[in-house]
């Protein structure tokens, strides 16, 4: 994203933008008639400087806007580790919130699979206070237009099937994974374009389909 560029804005004072924050600052008028923006006025500061600087962050502000109107809208499935890293305030929870504030800012659709949302369940009822919990984790979901999809079929549970065969096939005597990650795993690549989650090595060189952490994809 190309730079605002304060330094031509200051010599030259060619900027569009500029000329036109200079105008509404020295052109206002307080109510006793006196232009407003010179020198020594307004409790100690230059109102021109401190207009200028409005103008400035107004015109960061559309830059950014623009930025965030131009990322595609994906269709994400989320791994039930980006949400419990939210809920628990783990270490990557700081980067879990901006990415659900980037996800709404440029429309992004998520989803996840009944799988996840039964773990995220598990996890209520095996808190000191399920209510209240569960109150938590639906608001969650709520604020963030987060969709539980359920499988439409049997093809997402066969698909499942088909790359815990292969994932067993070639662990060694590596730890053993089990079948929901996978059955997370087959609904991504069934019903969204890419699968965020913060194990990306749980799902790589199985599926179809980009796993990415958020930290990689806002990157882009």
């Amino acid at each position: 994203m190309p730079g605002h560029n304060t330094r031509r804005c200051s010599r030259e004072g060619q900027d569009l933008g500029w000329r036109r924050c200079r105008r509404k600052v020295r052109g206002r008028k307080d109510p006793a008639g006196k232009a407003r923006g010179q020198l020594g006025e307004g409790h100690g500061r230059n109102p021109g400087k401190l207009g200028q600087a409005s103008c400035l962050r107004e015109d960061e502000e559309q830059r950014r806007d623009r930025s965030l109107a131009e990322v595609p809208a994906l269709r994400l499935a989320l791994d039930t580790s980006i949400l419990i890293s939210h809920l628990r305030a783990d270490e990557f929870s700081n980067t879990t919130k901006r990415f659900l504030q980037w996800a709404r800012r440029t429309r992004q659709d998520l989803l996840m699979s009944d799988v996840a949302y039964g773990e995220l369940y598990a996890g209520i009822h095996l808190s000191e206070d399920p209510a209240l919990e569960e109150r938590r984790v639906q608001r969650l979901l709520a604020v963030n237009k987060i969709d539980t999809r359920l499988a439409g079929s049997l093809e997402v549970a066969k698909r499942a099937g088909e790359i815990y065969a292969a994932y067993l096939k070639k662990r060694g005597e590596g730890p053993r994974r089990i079948l929901p990650d996978f059955l997370i795993g087959a609904h991504a690549e069934t019903y969204a374009s890419r699968l965020l989650t913060w194990n990306p090595d749980d799902f790589k060189n199985y599926l179809t389909i980009d796993v990415k952490t958020p930290t990689d994809l806002m990157r882009k």
